[in-house]
């Protein structure tokens, strides 16, 4: 059984969004954009304590009432247990049903008909195999056949351990009969007589006895006496954690580590729940799969956990294989650190309206065993609008130095700085990041070196840079580029010009700026789609630029104003980059309006189109 599709419909903030999914998903986007609107439209198709909440006027996408609400999903069956248990299920609702790529498609649809005498809308289900003959479900009260079949598990951020504890009892404890019940019996008596046997109690005994006599004088005495009983063995029980010390040992805090202590902290409390989650998963499955379908409901796991524990979660939710079908909404990068196998879900404001992009997520087979470098950086980007791609650390500093000179001078907006990133691909890796990205709706830019890279063969080099940008085009486009463009390296399965041939003692930036003069076609294009290739290499590119400030186009001014002359500090920049360019950007040279030139000018316009959005003229 797998999860296909989710069309959502005049519910609250979303007008209309048809999403694919699957048996994962990671839902994100910024805050108040839908996420756990995203959550309750499946919360209220599949859990019956919501459904018998109704619609309010409030459900309705801008209070439109004229308009049902009405969600629809798709789900593919197959031969596994759970789509034989649906089928059993849905019976004759299966009939007719779709088959898409060979597979079996059902389709379940929820639709709330607002009536303006009850000021309610009634959520009436359905389901069958094509959205033409649909067939009503089966309900009495709020209770409906598809409860019998799915059981929703909604987890809260605020989730609290000892409510999940103390409403899971039956289950917990179901058919357990206590092996010690004479001992507790016994130990409850103890108890009772200690209490009944206390100096104090015995006081109050001895008092009303005297006022008693008082009152009547007869040979009575008036004891105290404790009553304690327990209803259900098990009713009062209350998780504590404790802290192991290892044999031997020392305990600096003087048997401190041997003490109880109640779950107070919050995400030792988090952990918990998950924990106690996954027991009465186990629990469940082994009374017997498939009496129920659960639906895992998960929403901003990361609250109140520590980056660390966050990996932890992630890894426990996504790799260990405990949860079947889950939708689990994050702000959080480290809650993506082992994504794999997943469908991503952002949902995002375009045109004032909440729209939703997805993307079925596999770690790229190149970095396997970096799965968690390759997370890391690229849900940096994930919570982004547009995102500027860079080789290595020297472009990133540059450029979030240059944006954060010009945020602090108010030229642009900390708000326009939070919707964008950059982000240093390592030299590598550019096409994985753009195709998942783009895929998603996230606009990407590129900035990248005019690279050369020499062959086996003598005087031959190939156009790494240019052959780079190619490959980043849009298939479309690359259909109509002339046949140059289009050689094929077929071991490598990605586009490569001829190599090109060094002319005597040529110097390899001269090689570098022919190639990009011989190419300004597909260079216009390249710029076109937001791919901006130096002529040479970044540092050729801020050194032109930088002669753009008043009067360096003078050595002796540049010297003056930057402490060396071009040619020394572009040398300066290209060897040992990282740390000459952090020191550059944190000189008095790189001053305000060193940043307003990089800014506006043309070999940077990457930058504006990352802050702006747009494209390239």
């Amino acid at each position: 059984m797998r999860f296909k599709h989710i069309s959502i419909k005049n519910f609250r903030n979303f007008s209309e969004v048809n999403i694919e999914v699957d048996n994962k998903n990671i839902v994100f986007g910024r805050n108040d954009f839908g996420k756990t609107n995203f959550l309750y439209a499946l919360r209220y198709m599949f859990d019956s304590k919501i459904r018998r909440f109704d619609f309010a006027e409030s459900d309705y996408f801008r209070h439109n009432v004229d308009e049902p609400i009405v969600i629809t999903v798709s789900i593919e069956l197959g031969d596994d247990e759970d789509s034989n248990f649906l089928r059993s299920e849905m019976r004759e609702a299966t009939s007719f049903s779709e088959e898409i790529d060979g597979k079996q498609i059902v389709y379940i649809q929820l639709c709330g008909e607002y009536s303006i005498e009850e000021r309610t809308g009634n959520p009436i289900l359905s389901w069958g195999g094509h959205l033409d003959e649909m067939h009503p479900i089966q309900q009495k009260g709020n209770f409906t056949s598809i409860d019998k079949i799915f059981e929703t598990v909604y987890i809260d951020p605020n989730v609290d351990p000892s409510d999940i504890y103390r409403k899971s009892r039956s289950i917990l404890y179901q058919g357990t009969e206590s092996n010690n019940h004479d001992d507790i019996i016994s130990a409850i008596s103890l108890l009772n007589e200690k209490i009944s046997l206390n100096s104090r109690v015995l006081e109050i005994g001895e008092k009303l006895t005297t006022n008693y006599r008082g009152i009547r004088d007869e040979e009575i005495q008036i004891e105290l006496k404790s009553e304690i009983e327990i209803n259900g063995t098990f009713n009062h029980l209350v998780p504590y954690i404790k802290q192991i010390v290892e044999d031997g040992a020392s305990d600096p805090n003087k048997g401190q580590l041997d003490r109880l202590y109640p779950t107070s902290g919050d995400g030792r409390r988090k952990l918990l729940a998950y924990a106690l989650i996954r027991y009465l998963h186990e629990l469940e499955n082994e009374k017997g799969k498939g009496k129920k379908i659960y639906l895992y409901l998960i929403e901003e796991v990361e609250n109140s956990l520590h980056p660390s524990m966050q990996q932890a979660i992630s890894r426990h939710l996504f790799i260990e294989g405990m949860y079947n079908y889950i939708f689990t909404t994050t702000h959080s990068v480290d809650m993506l650190t082992y994504m794999d196998d997943v469908e991503l879900i952002r949902i995002f404001k375009e045109d004032n309206l909440v729209q939703g992009h997805s993307l079925f997520y596999n770690v790229p087979s190149d970095y396997g065993t970096s799965r968690k470098k390759f997370n890391r950086l690229l849900s940096q980007a994930l919570f982004s609008d547009r995102v500027l791609l860079v080789e290595g650390p020297s472009e990133e500093i540059l450029f979030e130095a240059t944006l954060e000179k010009l945020a602090e001078a108010g030229t642009i907006k900390y708000t326009d700085l939070e919707r964008v990133s950059i982000l240093d691909v390592g030299g590598i890796g550019f096409k994985e990041y753009i195709d998942i990205l783009r895929e998603l709706g996230i606009k990407t830019v590129v900035k990248t070196d005019n690279d050369l890279q020499s062959t086996r063969r003598e005087n031959k080099y190939h156009s790494t840079g240019i052959n780079r940008c190619l490959n980043l085009l849009p298939s479309a486009v690359i259909s109509v580029l002339d046949t140059q463009y289009q050689r094929k390296n077929n071991k490598k399965d990605a586009l490569q010009l001829e190599p090109v041939i060094r002319i005597g003692k040529q110097k390899k930036e001269t090689m570098m700026g022919n190639l990009f003069l011989n190419h300004s076609n597909v260079i216009r294009i390249f710029k076109e789609n937001n791919i901006f290739l130096s002529k040479i290499e970044l540092e050729d590119d801020l050194i032109e630029v930088l002669k753009k400030v008043q009067g360096c186009h003078l050595n002796d001014v540049f010297y003056e104003k930057f402490g060396m002359k071009p040619i020394e500090l572009k040398n300066h920049l290209k060897e040992s980059k990282k740390f000459n360019m952090n020191s550059f950007v944190n000189s008095t040279a790189f001053n305000q309006e060193v940043v307003n030139v990089i800014y506006a000018h043309n070999l940077f316009i990457c930058l504006q189109i990352l802050v702006q959005g747009g494209n390239a003229n």
